[in-house]
């Protein structure tokens, strides 16, 4: 039996590399990505600039929750905060199994580290909207 709309769960994060990510490095991470999140039933998009991570996961929930086990324990990145952990009617990255953008650093005027401001997005004042913007603003000014 097909799952409902309802079943649906998105969840989206923040996290610092170790390192600076190497278009080689990129395309690997992502290759590997779009082949298990196919298999799992899992959409969404990475956006990387200068060792910053922002990636939105949707699917089933226990898939979303052992992917982000999996993630969380990779040592390419550390910091992993969690901004939208929630269900969700409908997919925004349907077609999707990993849509990225990679962000140069002089194309990212104002892009602040997130390492640096990690303290901002643990105040409850960050909200599912804000976060929306963000995406919103960045999918608009960067396609």
């Amino acid at each position: 039996m097909e799952p409902t709309h309802t079943s649906l769960h998105c969840l989206v994060y923040i996290s610092s590399a170790t390192h600076e990510f190497s278009p080689e490095e990129l395309n690997e991470i992502l290759a590997k990505s779009r082949v298990n999140n196919s298999d799992l039933g899992v959409t969404g998009m990475l956006i990387y600039s200068a060792g910053n991570i922002i990636q939105v996961l949707e699917g089933k929930k226990d898939a979303i929750n052992n992917l982000l086990s999996r993630i969380d324990r990779d040592g390419r990145h550390f910091g992993l905060i969690k901004l939208i952990d929630k269900p969700i009617e409908n997919r925004s990255f349907g077609e999707w199994s990993m849509g990225f953008r990679a962000i140069k650093t002089k194309d990212a005027e104002g892009f602040k580290n997130i390492s640096q401001s990690s303290e901002f997005f643990k105040d409850n004042t960050v909200t599912d909207e804000i976060i929306a913007d963000i995406l919103k603003d960045f999918v608009k000014n960067n396609s």
